[in-house]
């Protein structure tokens, strides 16, 4: 009986100044509030005061904060994360250069196609291309079949960039991952298939009937209008086969060691099924890269904008202006935006990212035991580090192993983000395993419009300037005007027209 009135009590008592004898108040030992001494382990379940994990411990946060501060702490999450879906679209020069680049991804060992130094001096556009020829060439270290596999029915020709993996069978048949083969047969060409897959697809076009779905349906019918005009399309489609096409390479591609277009395409996504194919038919192999950099969500527009609007691909025609001969191999560029604060934008190809340098740049020594920024406390490089941006600090972590660790053990939970790495264990199951790295995020600075006035002294003196000067008319002898055309009219008129075409011939020499 007193067990049931102290449940049917204290289920419904809120009362403060409560003198139940069975079950009397108490005060929370961390929020102070009074309840009934039953109802002790319930309200550590909801107390604003009591420690808990973060919403995101599944996707890696390691974080244990009060349960007042989660919605605070959700803003700035290091697992709170979003993968950057930007793209953008390369095409390869011609067809010896897409065979030139299988050749390469199969041997692997031409050092001079690789990404130079972030220290080698060149211009970013010519940097932002070979980082994506580097991720081109490492499409052609898996075989045919891997690369066909990857595909998409966005992407029908060729893969996105960068690849993704797969991974068949368990542990029981051998954990096959699906990896860049470790020699290749070089008298194997795939382009001998994608041949073979063309000349099947013209052959089908050549149909008599491919034109006329009755006539596929049923070719006895015989439509004329079809006959008619079959050995015009075999002309046409013969003359189109047969022709030879010349081509050169410009002396830029030779020179920067490019085997893809320096300018970057931009094809909607929604139009990759349809108009997008009709540009690979027309120019050749289009490779897509999307950026898939994990950043937080409180700083996806800041990645945004230097990453890909002000300072980044989108806008890297206005970042830098080239001679109109830059294709005969004229080496002047010059920049049409200019950050107001000086410096330059600069592209990292480490991280592949772009930055802001200023003008003042503080040579520091070699990184060695007696640098001053080894030797600095723990506490002075966290509090360096508030100041500097995402892209800033992933370079910082990248010098020596002593700063990678102090960096990521002070500033990684503000500063950083956490990602899962899955791996697969057996046929059915995967594992996580939480990876730290900081944010590509750079605060874009502001920009002022210059009219490049060097450029126009650059054109008029620029040696690769070959003119081509109007033929002049050197002829002594003043030509005769035909009058055989005009002896229909009267005199008075022919004589008129006479004039007019001396006057028109004089004017000519």
């Amino acid at each position: 009986m007193a067990d049931s009135i102290h449940s049917s009590h204290c289920s419904h008592c809120y009362s403060i100044w409560c003198s139940f004898s069975l079950c009397p108040l108490i005060d929370c030992e961390l929020c102070y509030a009074s309840l009934h001494e039953c109802k002790r382990e319930e309200h550590r379940e909801v107390c604003r005061v009591e420690m808990g994990p973060c919403l995101n411990v599944s996707f890696g946060c390691p974080l244990f904060i009060r349960r007042g501060f989660l919605s605070h702490h959700l803003a700035i999450c290091p697992a709170s994360v979003i993968a950057c879906s930007h793209e953008r679209s390369r095409t390869v020069i011609d067809k010896p250069a897409k065979k030139q680049l299988k050749a390469i991804g199969k041997r692997r060992t031409e050092k001079e196609y690789d990404c130079p130094p972030s220290s080698t001096k060149i211009p970013i556009d010519v940097s932002l291309a070979l980082f994506d020829q580097r991720l081109i060439l490492d499409i052609y270290t898996y075989s045919r079949k891997e690369r066909t596999r990857r595909r998409d029915n966005i992407h029908v020709r060729e893969a996105l960039l960068p690849l993704r993996p797969i991974v068949d069978g368990g542990m029981e048949e051998g954990l096959k991952k699906s990896e860049p083969l470790p020699t290749q047969d070089e008298a194997v060409d795939s382009s001998e298939d994608e041949r073979l897959i063309e000349v099947a697809r013209i052959k089908k076009l050549r149909g008599l009937f491919a034109d006329c779905y009755q006539c596929q349906v049923d070719a006895s019918v015989q439509h004329f209008h079809t006959l008619g005009r079959s050995d015009a399309r075999w002309d046409l489609l013969m003359y189109k086969r047969n022709r030879r096409s010349y081509y050169q390479i410009d002396p830029f591609y030779t020179e920067t060691k490019l085997l893809v277009s320096l300018h970057i395409d931009k094809i909607p996504e929604a139009a990759r099924r349809s108009d997008n194919i009709l540009k690979i038919r027309k120019s050749g192999t289009l490779f897509t890269r999307r950026c898939l950099c994990s950043v937080p969500r409180s700083e996806i527009d800041a990645h945004h904008f230097s990453q890909h609007i002000r300072g980044g691909d989108d806008d890297i025609d206005s970042i830098i202006v080239r001679c109109p001969l830059w294709w005969r191999g004229c080496p002047f560029h010059t920049t049409r935006m200019r950050p107001k604060e000086g410096g330059e934008i600069r592209f990292i190809q480490e991280l592949g990212a772009f930055a802001h340098r200023p003008d003042k740049v503080y040579k520091s020594p070699i990184l060695d035991s007696s640098c001053p920024l080894i030797s600095a406390p723990d506490w002075a490089l966290a509090l360096v580090a508030r100041f500097l941006s995402g892209v800033a600090l992933g370079a910082l972590a990248m010098t020596c192993k002593h700063l990678r660790n102090t960096l990521f053990s002070t500033v990684a939970v503000d500063r950083g983000i956490v990602t899962l790495k899955w791996t697969k264990i057996d046929r059915c199951r995967w594992a996580s395993t939480p990876v730290w790295s900081f944010p590509v995020t750079e605060n874009s600075p502001e920009f002022t419009l210059d009219l490049c006035p060097d450029l126009s002294d650059h054109i008029g003196q620029c040696p690769y300037n070959e003119p081509c000067p109007a033929p002049g008319y050197i002829d002594e002898e003043e030509p005769v005007p035909v009058t055989g055309g005009m002896s229909c009219l009267p005199s008075a008129a022919r004589e008129a027209m006479h004039d007019q075409i001396r006057m028109m011939c004089s004017h000519l020499k």
